[in-house]
């Protein structure tokens, strides 16, 4: 993922050849049971509106904008999520789980094109993880909230929503994170 990034308006995210690959791993996996696409950070997360508005007020250094959803990346997200769709309208019986980790929290999401109705999980589990203050919980909870991602001026309508499960204590965690996807 973060082999092509700059944070200059007008770079992609993901390189030319990143994205040929992409489409051709796509392209041949219609017909199979699962797919599993990995990610160095949650490919859908933080609301757009969320972050640009952060992304104004914070300095860039502080990587906030390192996400799918910053101004500068949307165009690739847009992307990637209709590659995904395509896969999923072309083969429904394909299961695909995004796995992603970097935001130092673990949770499991149901991200659902609202158009379409196909959609997909995204697992997310960090290596590092770490007890936040009160305050750090609410300020990141905001990130996990049910949310359309994106409205449909915007690009794809696509909702995100927390999934519960079984032996699910907390969703999203900042404990030791493990999940299996039945």
């Amino acid at each position: 993922l973060r082999t092509q990034r700059l944070r200059e308006k007008g770079h992609p995210l993901l390189g030319a050849k990143q994205v040929a690959d992409l489409e051709r791993f796509l392209r041949d996996a219609e017909g199979a049971r699962h797919v599993v696409l990995v990610c160095s950070v949650p490919i859908a997360h933080v609301p757009r509106s969320l972050v640009g508005r952060i992304s104004r007020w914070i300095d860039s250094a502080n990587e906030f904008d390192d996400r799918w959803e910053a101004p500068q990346f949307r165009s690739d997200q847009d992307h990637v999520l209709s590659l995904i769709d395509r896969l999923r309208e072309r083969s429904p019986q394909t299961r695909v789980l995004v796995a992603a980790g970097d935001i130092h929290v673990g949770s499991l999401q149901r991200i659902r094109r609202i158009d379409t109705g196909a959609e997909f999980l995204q697992l997310i589990s960090s290596p590092f993880s770490h007890r936040q203050s009160a305050l750090e919980r609410g300020i990141a909870r905001l990130a996990f909230v049910p949310h359309a991602l994106f409205d449909p001026s915007d690009g794809p309508h696509v909702d995100v929503e927390l999934v519960r499960g079984e032996g699910m204590h907390h969703n999203p965690t900042a404990d030791l994170n493990f999940a299996m996807v039945d």
